[in-house]
């Protein structure tokens, strides 16, 4: 109980009981509240090469870059995600194992190298961009 709420129990017992009584009803709210919460869906499907990606991420950074970022896993070349409204860049990654090395013997495991399949203009200098706006579908395809 806060210190305004102990002396308002204090002088006036009834509207500390009312006092609670609103304070419950709001805790017990706001799991709720996330309906309105002004993000987007959005999902669709990534291929490369006229296959799915198998496993991968996708990410939308805001363009200005003010604001959070938003992400998903892409398995199977799919992706479903929530993000807020404006326009994006979009970057996709996917990596397949290139090889595995043990630097410090087989029994620390192995340290595992990966090549992004991906080319750079999709990602780390992606161009990619798409103005996020209501509930919607990308589709990236190459």
């Amino acid at each position: 109980m806060g210190y305004a709420a102990g002396w308002v129990g204090f002088l006036y017992p009834e509207k500390e009981n009312e006092d609670m009584k609103r304070f419950a009803f709001l805790f017990f709210l706001l799991p709720f509240t996330g309906c309105g919460d002004g993000l987007i869906t959005v999902s669709g499907e990534v291929t490369w090469e006229n296959q799915p990606v198998e496993k991968g991420i996708i990410r939308f950074e805001p363009f200005d870059g003010l604001g959070p970022s938003a992400e998903a896993n892409v398995e199977k070349g799919r992706y479903s995600l929530r993000m807020a409204k404006g326009k994006k860049r979009i970057r996709v990654y996917s990596y397949v194992e290139k090889g595995r090395r043990y630097p410090f013997g087989k029994e620390a495991g192995p340290a595992i190298d990966y090549k992004q399949v991906i080319p750079p203009e999709y990602n780390d200098q992606s161009t990619l961009t798409t103005d996020v706006q209501e509930k919607m579908k990308y589709d990236f395809i190459q």
